[in-house]
């Protein structure tokens, strides 16, 4: 792609001893060419670019995790800047239903769009698997450059290893998937908690905690949703089970209350759904 080349230019200067990956595409590109131009770290130069490379790339296996990683950090970056807009974005774009997931993506893509990689480098990083990137991305993007120039073929290597190898590499590796850059990491300390299924009313406290909090938002209103009712969903599958097992009066009571607050609950999120569908044949 020879006018691909022609109109690309860098907007990093180049460092000593690295052929850095963070130029800008100038001309208009099919998704095919953007997601080609990504791979070898020309960043595309429009939000529409990236949003019709992403859709053409969830259709594809090969690189696709790579490929989502580099546009939703690019996007968090230079587009979206607002966090919640952000994941709002990145939600419906590509189909995220892990939180957890997608922000370990947006920090394996910071690394990407860095800057600090060589070619060399950022080659070897985005053809490793999801975990691998991870395991490399607790370190910032220059020691990541180094790592990858002291081992030549880390694809070669266990996530285990590579963990091993990070620690003694860089001992202040923090290992977490949560973001530093912009505040993330504090989110997921206060909307997490150890909840004994089991007991503890701590637990149930905790929830209602979060559920109060400013800080909860609809991605983290949608997480607390599917976790509760994957959690609902599965202990009913037994519960049908083993009808035999609730002869005792009193567990019949306990499962008629719990079913109620089931129907509260459904019925509250039913009027949300019904009201914003209205709304929507309103406007068409």
């Amino acid at each position: 792609m020879p006018e691909l080349i022609e109109n690309k230019v860098s907007h990093v200067t180049q460092t000593e001893g690295k052929d850095v990956c963070a130029e800008v595409s100038h001309v208009t590109l099919s998704p095919l060419e953007t997601l080609d131009a990504i791979e070898r770290g020309i960043c595309p130069a429009s939000l529409d670019e990236i949003n019709r490379a992403i859709g053409f790339q969830i259709s594809m296996t090969e690189k696709a995790t790579s490929n989502i990683a580099f546009c939703i950090a690019l996007v968090r970056r230079d587009y979206l800047t607002d966090k919640r807009q952000w994941k709002e974005w990145a939600i419906r774009t590509c189909k995220f239903t892990n939180l957890s997931h997608m922000h370990k993506l947006k920090k394996i893509g910071f690394v990407m769009i860095s800057g600090e990689l060589s070619r060399t480098n950022f080659r070897k990083f985005f053809l490793l698997d999801t975990d691998k990137q991870a395991a490399l991305a607790v370190m910032p993007p220059v020691k990541v450059n180094d790592f990858l120039d002291l081992h030549p073929d880390p694809a070669k290597e266990s996530r285990e290893k590579i963990r091993t190898m990070v620690a003694a590499f860089f001992p202040h590796a923090k290992q977490t998937g949560d973001d530093e850059e912009d505040g993330e990491n504090e989110q997921p300390e206060q909307l997490s908690f150890t909840f004994d299924l089991f007991s503890g009313d701590d637990g149930v406290e905790k929830i209602y905690d979060i559920t109060r909090s400013d800080r909860l938002d609809v991605c983290g209103a949608l997480a607390l949703t599917q976790n509760g009712t994957t959690i609902c969903r599965a202990v009913t599958d037994w519960i049908a089970k083993h009808p035999e097992d609730f002869d005792d009066e009193g567990d019949l009571a306990y499962l008629e209350e719990k079913y109620r607050e089931m129907q509260e609950a459904s019925n509250k999120m039913l009027a949300v759904i019904t009201g914003k569908k209205r709304k929507q044949l309103q406007l068409t």
